[in-house]
């Protein structure tokens, strides 16, 4: 039977609402579903070091695995307990070093390089940052003489990662297990959704401004409430946007009633290597994205014929949106390339090249 260790250096979330937690839970359901037998060291220190002993003796008695996959946190590795103190210093070192030992190839999906960029770092202190720094390159130090490949959200984003050989760099992006909803939209209607944050980290006034000047398209604005009363005074929306508080299967009938989806977000560096989770989402629904220019969205989306690419200002956004009023056929012949192109970025997807880059 085929073996596999998966090592993520926190609890598995089965019904998490955020990326970080998705993720691992799709990805380990996803390699048992493919038929593996599947040896998880998963959890706070004190399991992992539970798992490790057992995976010694595992390996002692003759057990073999194809390799390892592991998942990195948003934090560093030595903060994840809940108390955030390195209590288990050299407990992962101690798992991939023996990985390596017995020739085990080993993966690992590197999260985000967030926390170099100090506009978007959120800390409580200048310390505390300061030490999470020292602690987020110990992690990419291990990676460097411990990893076989290091899965990254994006190629570009190899370029932004201290340490690491970027010719061991592989893009895995965020896969979707969504399933197509019934089409239930009854009227004539454009209809434009975005789902996701709002705030500091997703300005979109010049789509907004845009949206001033194109009535016949509609937005529904699918965004935690929390965000939006935080953000609300800020904005200046016009009476085409319907603003919505959604998740989970109720986003279902939104993505049944658009005829197209919003990546419009101001620049910034960041974004160059980013690829944000609900891509894949929106792809997996089967909806045309509209996405800005020079990031990794905008190259699939190029590459793939699933929706249209613009520079991030008031003009080129009015410009798209009168000609996809004017010409709705459009829209068909993007939303036929994103249902073609779907199944090729689910979770089965990502974990077949997990395997076709690791099993040796």
């Amino acid at each position: 039977m085929k073996s596999m260790i998966f090592h993520y250096p926190a609890p598995i979330v089965k019904d998490g609402n955020v990326a970080s937690q998705i993720r691992p839970h799709k990805m380990l359901a996803t390699f048992r579903a493919s038929g593996y037998d599947v040896f998880t060291i998963t959890g706070y220190g004190a399991e992992r070091s539970r798992k490790y002993k057992l995976l010694k003796n595992e390996m002692k008695n003759g057990k073999k695995f194809d390799f390892m996959y592991s998942e990195a946190l948003t934090i560093p590795t030595l903060l994840s307990e809940t108390h955030h103190f390195p209590t288990y210093p050299l407990l992962d070192l101690r798992i991939f070093r023996l990985c390596n030992k017995k020739k085990i190839p080993i993966g690992l999906f590197y999260r985000d390089i967030y926390w170099k960029f100090d506009d978007i770092y959120n800390s409580p202190n200048k310390f505390h940052k300061i030490v999470s720094k020292i602690f987020h390159y110990y992690d990419l130090l291990l990676y460097k003489f411990q990893l076989d490949i290091c899965f990254l959200p994006s190629n570009e984003m190899a370029s932004y990662v201290p340490l690491l050989d970027n010719d061991k760099c592989v893009e895995l992006p965020a896969g979707h297990d969504c399933s197509l909803p019934l089409r239930s939209k009854s009227d004539d209607t454009i209809s434009l959704l975005y789902v996701g944050g709002l705030g500091n980290g997703y300005p979109m006034q010049e789509l907004f401004n845009a949206l001033h000047e194109t009535p016949d398209i509609v937005l529904t604005l699918c965004t935690r409430e929390k965000d939006w009363n935080e953000n609300k005074h800020k904005l200046t929306l016009p009476s085409n946007v319907n603003v919505v508080h959604k998740s989970g299967e109720e986003l279902i009938d939104l993505y049944a009633n658009c005829d197209f989806v919003s990546l419009i977000l101001e620049p910034q560096e960041w974004r160059r290597f980013a690829f944000p989770f609900k891509f894949f989402e929106y792809l997996g629904y089967g909806k045309p994205i509209v996405t800005i220019n020079d990031s990794p969205p905008a190259r699939v989306v190029e590459k793939l014929g699933v929706g249209w690419n613009i520079e991030y200002n008031q003009s080129d956004i009015v410009k798209l949106f009168n000609n996809l009023v004017d010409k709705p056929s459009l829209i068909d012949e993007a939303t036929t390339n994103a249902l073609r192109h779907r199944l090729s970025h689910d979770w089965q997807s990502r974990v077949d090249k997990v395997i076709q880059t690791l099993r040796v």
